[in-house]
């Protein structure tokens, strides 16, 4: 699929303007660089990322579930004591 399309413009433009009107609709703009080896040229090009409410909430609770409180880890370093001591 070519990027720099009409079509492909108008959808991304469709997106972005409904997510200046519809608040469940959030919106993020990552500037990542996708290589694309055509005709031994480099290109690069600038990825939308679009994000719905409930994905925003799902990756923050996965965020949430990952940075939880968990059960210490307890290491004991003294030396085991033998059953023989006096």
């Amino acid at each position: 699929m070519r990027w720099n399309t009409p079509t492909v413009r108008g959808m991304l433009q469709q997106v972005l303007e409904k997510a200046k009107y519809n608040s469940s609709i959030l919106c993020s703009l990552y500037d990542m660089v996708i290589v694309f080896n055509i005709h031994f040229s480099l290109q690069l090009k600038r990825l939308v990322v679009i994000e719905t409410e409930e994905m925003y909430k799902a990756r923050k609770q996965n965020v949430a579930n990952h940075q939880a409180l968990r059960p210490p880890l307890v290491v004991n370093h003294s030396p085991a004591h033998s059953s023989n001591s006096p």
